[in-house]
């Protein structure tokens, strides 16, 4: 299209169009000083849907005046529309934990900009947290209270792209309730005794005989002793649960 006037406009060229060429004529006769004629600013937009490739891009201009004389400048952008490559871990990959108190393992990639900043967030959503410089490990402090805990990590790269990761922990704050059920206390036993117990909430259970170093039970449930390879007498057992 053409433009003829006097007073100053401005126009947005859309790379989604066929144009591909600014050209820009001044007669170099308005009423304005000669100094101050001629003087342009474009707004050219390179959208993400363009399928332009990123990397480095050259934008060219070259102004004629009425005279012959003309200008040509240029100046380069780096086009990036590629979201960054993030991960978080908590707790090195654990199921579950006893303690708000975690370690997060954080990975963060970009191969076009580079990484600007990060932030971080208890739960499955941003609200107003603010950004701040990005670390491969980060002390945090999962949500009060027991059960499923989201920590949601976000990424934002030196264009405005971003990217984010979360990762779930369940924690346990609860003390397991365990219980001897055979034998009960002050009984006499002899032989090959099938120790059972109730309340353990791991598949890891463990007992001690005489305050001795706990060992892994026979099962979840019982645990098989060999009472002769104890003298006659008073023993104590207990359980933990791991």
């Amino acid at each position: 299209f053409n433009v003829t006037t006097s007073t100053p406009f401005w126009a947005l060229i859309d790379d989604l169009m066929a144009s591909n060429q600014i050209s820009m004529l001044d007669t170099g006769v308005s009423g304005d000083d000669v100094a101050g004629d001629a003087k342009y600013s474009g707004l050219y937009n390179i959208s993400p849907e363009n399928n332009i490739t990123d990397g480095l891009k050259t934008v060219r201009s070259h102004v004629t005046d009425g005279a012959g004389n003309s200008l040509a400048s240029s100046d380069t952008v780096t086009l990036d529309n590629t979201a960054p490559f993030v991960n978080i871990t908590i707790n090195d990959g654990a199921a579950t934990t006893t303690t708000a108190a975690a370690t997060l393992a954080l990975a963060f990639t970009d191969g076009g900009s580079g990484i600007k900043d990060c932030r971080y967030t208890n739960g499955a959503s941003f609200g107003s947290e603010a950004y701040e410089g990005c670390q491969s490990q980060k002390a945090w402090s999962l949500s009060s209270g027991g059960g499923s805990k989201t920590v949601l990590y976000e990424a934002r790269d030196a264009a405005g792209n971003t990217n984010q990761s979360s990762d779930s922990i369940t924690l346990d704050i609860t003390v397991p309730s365990m219980t001897i059920t055979f034998p009960t206390a002050g009984s006499r036993v002899n032989g090959s005794v099938n120790v059972t117990f109730t309340g353990i909430e791991s598949n890891a259970p463990q007992i001690s005989i005489d305050g001795g170093s706990y060992f892994a039970t026979t099962t979840n449930t019982s645990h098989l002793w060999n009472t002769t390879n104890y003298s006659e007498g008073s023993h104590t057992l207990r359980i933990k649960d791991t």
